[in-house]
């Protein structure tokens, strides 16, 4: 069977590899398009993830403690409760867009 070699034999073996490489460089194709697409929309979204903490990072949070109740006999309609931290207690960012804002600048895109 291999005893002998042709030249048809080896025209076809070349044929089989150029379908086989023309097949492979298609699906290479259509992954990096695929890909780019993806990369695209990561993009996108984080641009989108930027502009919004820009936008909202300034924004003072709402008081967690309750409004002191209102005192018979006191104009004031509402007096907040003083607030007292303990001294070891950190003082976080007024956001949690901060915190996001920090997770995606650290991000490597």
């Amino acid at each position: 069977m291999w005893d002998s070699l042709k030249r048809d034999d080896i025209d076809q073996a070349k044929q089989q590899l150029a379908l086989r490489r023309a097949d492979i460089v298609r699906r290479h194709a259509d992954e990096i398009g695929r890909l780019d697409g993806d990369r695209s929309e990561l993009e996108t979204l984080n641009r989108l993830a930027d502009a919004f903490a820009q936008k909202y990072k300034d924004v003072r949070t709402v008081p967690s403690k309750p409004l002191a109740p209102k005192v018979a006999g006191n104009n004031s309609a509402h007096t907040p409760a003083p607030e007292t931290q303990p001294p070891d207690q950190r003082i976080y960012g007024q956001s949690n867009f901060d915190t996001f804002a920090r997770a995606v600048s650290k991000s490597a895109f």
